[in-house]
């Protein structure tokens, strides 16, 4: 039987009178409205944010930000919709916004299911974590509230489709894998997919089209009928591939024709494209298609065949605004911020090694033999 009883400060605050707590330390006992990514800080902790909302402070709720120096400590949220009891952690405010901070020296938490059904008992706690007489009622009271009250983002039992993900969102997923890859650093990555395509990407972030296709009748399904006419190949390297197959094929040096889309370039601004040195191109981009996302460079000659020559910077910012699908509020090519829709288009790429004692491990790829006319 876990022990419990009165602690110090064990008051438990609603939301809307924790946020007027700054830069004190609180209790508070809520329901979890969303759930961040688990990543690493800019220190040598790790870090996860999740929202919480409660009776006086509905969705979206007041975010609490995690720090822990092991992802075992951290908070495992199950499901939307489930209670967490924190307590000692601390109120602060940055422009505006007010926020909580979970202090791994002082603060603790607790998890709990958010279904009426379930017990009473926590599925994880922290270290300094101690129950007070009065969880039962709050966790109760909480869960009846919930009934009727649940966060938007909880559905009923039904899996969230890839096409309606969005950022750091925690959801469950029904669908086939692909194909299973090791990274450099020893984590496993799925290629998944579900029959959906991802929602076009943003300037803020990228996202991955899980699609599975094979053949040149697969075509991503947001290129129908066809990839945009903006690039114009010299050769023709069939059959089509897809990036998961040269990642895959037996020889780690070959050449193949893709059809891909840019989701991201470095430098991507005109002035910024060719070496102020040397004056020659050299560009690392980010590529994808259904089935992985890659970097591939474009250098010297190349670029010049890519960019057709040495354009104005005028023309080179009107034909990376094409490239990366960058539109303004009246959809004609731009540098507005906003969201942006990539189009596929073709290229051709070989694949290249910078270590022979390590070639799979040092590949890299290069855009080559590829024209960009829009």
């Amino acid at each position: 039987m876990e022990e419990r009883g009165p602690s110090v400060d064990s008051v438990y605050l609603p939301i809307r009178d924790a946020r007027k707590c700054i830069h004190e330390r609180v209790n508070i006992f809520a329901a979890v409205s969303s759930i961040g990514a688990e990543k690493k800080s800019r220190g040598t902790d790790y870090v996860v944010s999740l929202k919480i909302m409660d009776q006086s402070y509905m969705e979206p709720g007041i975010s609490v930000n995690f720090f822990a120096e092991d992802m075992t400590k951290l908070p495992h949220v199950r499901a939307i919709g489930d209670i967490i009891s924190l307590q000692n952690v601390e109120v602060r405010i940055h422009r505006g916004d007010v926020y909580c901070v979970h202090n791994k020296k002082f603060s603790a938490f607790a998890l709990f299911q958010g279904k009426t059904t379930s017990g009473l008992i926590h599925y994880q706690k922290s270290a300094k974590y101690h129950a007070t007489n009065h969880d039962d009622e709050f966790l109760s009271q909480i869960r009846t509230w919930l009934l009727d009250n649940p966060p938007k983002a909880v559905g009923k039992d039904v899996p969230l489709l890839l096409r309606r993900i969005k950022l750091d969102l925690a959801f469950d997923l029904v669908c086939k894998v692909l194909h299973v890859s090791e990274t450099s650093k020893g984590d496993w990555m799925l290629f998944v997919w579900d029959g959906t395509d991802t929602p076009p990407a943003k300037l803020q972030f990228e996202t991955y089209d899980r699609r599975l296709a094979t053949a040149l009748e697969n075509y991503p399904m947001t290129s129908f009928p066809a990839p945009s006419h903006i690039t114009v190949l010299d050769y023709d390297y069939k059959p089509y591939t897809t990036l998961i197959e040269s990642l895959s094929h037996p020889e780690v040096t070959h050449k193949c024709m893709c059809i891909v889309r840019v989701v991201a370039a470095y430098p991507w601004q005109a002035k910024d494209l060719r070496s102020p040195v040397t004056g020659h191109y050299r560009i690392r981009f980010t590529v994808e298609d259904p089935t992985a996302r890659i970097h591939a460079y474009i250098c010297g000659e190349d670029g010049v065949k890519f960019f057709e020559g040495y354009p104005t910077t005028e023309v080179l910012t009107s034909k990376m605004d094409k490239l990366l699908g960058i539109t303004d509020t009246d959809g004609q090519a731009g540098s507005d911020d906003g969201v942006r829709n990539p189009p596929w288009v073709w290229c051709c790429l070989k694949s290249y090694y910078l270590d022979e004692n390590n070639p799979r491990g040092s590949r890299r790829y290069r855009i080559f033999s590829t024209t960009l006319v829009g």
